[in-house]
């Protein structure tokens, strides 16, 4: 394991890895990863929300191919965090289309199925689709994967729609 500041990079066997800054609604420390290799890149944003930064990464590190950014818009209420927010914690739909127009990058939408507990953790309903209407929309290629489904890094560029 080797930790990372955000902007630091690592080499790992023929990849480069950086860290990026990112931020969710609670403000602890978060970090997303650019991931380059075999002539592609990508961004993983985690669990972030929509910041900044995502124009500098297209500065220092050039436009990622992908960006694998959440859609799940989720409202978090944590016993040890009140009162409670009503704005999501993590990027909308509408917002993972924004960092992936920023970035120039194919969405790939994730954390879009899975957790739903209520009052807890509330995601928005139907994210995927959402992310597909406000691509579509504003122009951004998305990439949606099946659960389980594999994107391999050399295979991002045979697979996807360029946006430079």
């Amino acid at each position: 394991m080797v930790a990372l500041a955000p902007w630091e990079r690592h080499e790992v066997g023929p990849f480069t890895i950086t860290a990026l800054p990112a931020v969710d609604g609670f403000g602890d420390p978060q970090v997303g990863w650019h991931v380059a290799g075999g002539g592609a890149s990508l961004v993983h944003g985690g669990d972030t929300l929509l910041h900044g930064w995502w124009w500098s990464v297209v500065e220092r590190l050039g436009a990622p191919d992908v960006a694998l950014l959440p859609v799940n818009g989720a409202v978090i209420s944590l016993p040890h965090r009140q009162p409670a927010s009503t704005r999501p914690a993590v990027m909308t739909p509408e917002d993972a289309v924004v960092a992936a127009r920023a970035l120039r990058s194919t969405l790939v939408p994730i954390h879009d199925v899975g957790i739903d507990a209520p009052p807890r953790y509330v995601p928005i309903a139907d994210p995927t689709a959402r992310a597909v209407v406000a691509a579509e929309a504003a122009g951004v290629p998305i990439l949606v994967l099946g659960t389980g489904e594999e994107l391999a890094l050399e295979d991002v560029r045979r697979r996807i729609p360029t946006v430079r």
